[in-house]
């Protein structure tokens, strides 16, 4: 009977077994998913975006601060997040001058078509501070925006036509320049013609 017991095999043990996987599960997904570098809530809902692991500035003028190292290095997607979250985060941080530098960067994005959407939209943040449409319009924001509303135009979808709303408003507040009306005149047939091609 002794000679029976030594020869059984010994029965596995589910608490180490299952303590393995369980370490080993563990491995994998901190070899996969760091537990120490979790990823950013923004990312899931900017899949395509690179995402900006750099904290929200406390104040506009901060972020200006911030989008201008992002657009000297050629980053405008992390540039345009960036003073998108802070001017929806603080709708009346607007007043604070934009720097010439931001703006410029901010309408040569309305021209790009990877970029013209949020651009649009930060633009017209920015413009619905009145100091700030002088600068806009010395920075083509009038041609920029008749451009988009083109291009939008040109290629209808939910995203292009979001784009041209947020560019034809932004081009009323041009308009109050008068400046920039002259330049929304002189581009006027190709407006109108944009407006009707979308309906």
């Amino acid at each position: 009977a002794a000679a029976a017991a030594a020869s059984e095999p010994e029965a596995p043990h589910p608490s180490s077994s299952s303590s393995s996987s369980s370490s080993t599960s563990q491995s994998f997904t901190q070899w996969r998913f760091p537990l120490t570098h979790p990823l950013p809530e923004s990312e899931h809902h900017h899949s395509t975006l690179k995402p900006d692991f750099a904290p929200l500035p406390d104040d506009l003028p901060g972020a200006f601060r911030a989008a201008e190292l992002h657009l000297a290095s050629g980053s405008r997607i992390a540039a345009l997040r960036l003073l998108e979250r802070c001017l929806v985060h603080d709708p009346g941080a607007g007043a604070a001058p934009c720097p010439t530098s931001v703006m410029s960067g901010v309408v040569a994005s309305v021209l790009d078509p990877a970029t013209a959407r949020p651009a649009a939209k930060v633009l017209l943040a920015l413009l619905l501070a009145e100091g700030n449409r002088r600068l806009a319009v010395e920075a083509g924001a009038a041609t920029a925006a008749v451009e988009a509303v083109a291009a939008a135009a040109s290629a209808p979808g939910s995203s292009g036509a979001t784009t041209a709303e947020r560019a034809l408003a932004a081009l009323e507040l041009v308009c109050t320049v008068p400046e920039g009306a002259a330049e929304v005149r002189r581009g006027a047939g190709a407006l109108v013609g944009a407006v009707e091609r979308l309906g």
